[in-house]
């Protein structure tokens, strides 16, 4: 499909299916066998909250097994952003394999796994960069940080998810991408229910173990 114009709805759909495709193989590939049916997806999404047209954000949904793409007002159109698109399928390979995350490290385990694999499938340690832009911004969030447990919050997934995909980078950065996507893969096999970081840490040990 060719589409010259990139504000057209079509040109959204086309892009969450390829990218969603790519994904897909990627997990098939070490070996994911979870989503074995075709997955819905959704662009030009409303607000769920408040119904409004303009929605910056983009969401898995368990309850529905779909993945959702708004195109607000902040920020440019999710469905543009390959590593947005590989960051909410993640999210649903995460729940297929542990579906009960739901504390406040939990749910930052959600996002920093759901962040290494978008940006480990884009090769860039940068993720956000094109829906940022109109904030000129240079990114949403970058896993090359500096980040530790001891900058953790309790409050803010998304930053406190940083501290774990700057680890899991980290190891892709020391091992190479096949060796750290196969042992950060396994792991979440591993991880009991409502996972603290030390959980994701063992979880690791134990798959490194079994694996290598």
């Amino acid at each position: 499909f060719l589409y010259a114009d990139p504000a057209n709805v079509h040109f959204d759909e086309v892009m969450a299916y390829y990218h969603l495709n790519k994904v897909a193989e990627f997990f098939r590939n070490l070996g994911h066998t979870e989503h074995a049916t075709p997955m819905p997806a959704y662009v030009h999404v409303p607000d769920p909250y408040s119904g409004s047209p303009h929605f910056d954000n983009a969401y898995y949904s368990p309850f529905e097994n779909a993945v959702y793409f708004g195109h607000g007002s902040i920020f440019n159109n999710l469905a543009h952003e390959a590593a947005v698109i590989y960051h909410e399928y993640t999210h649903a390979v995460v729940h297929a394999l542990q579906p009960f995350m739901a504390t406040p490290q939990a749910n930052a385990l959600h996002e920093g796994y759901a962040d290494y694999f978008a940006c480990s499938l884009s090769s860039d340690p940068k993720i956000g960069e094109f829906i940022v832009k109109p904030l000129e911004k240079e990114f949403l969030r970058d896993l090359r940080t500096q980040k530790t447990f001891a900058n953790y919050s309790g409050s803010d997934v998304h930053a406190d998810g940083e501290i774990w995909g700057g680890t899991c980078w980290e190891i892709q950065e020391a091992l190479g991408r096949h060796a750290a996507d196969l042992l950060i893969y396994q792991s979440l096999w591993y991880l009991p229910q409502n996972a603290t970081f030390v959980d994701a840490y063992d979880a690791l040990v134990q798959a490194d173990a079994i694996l290598f």
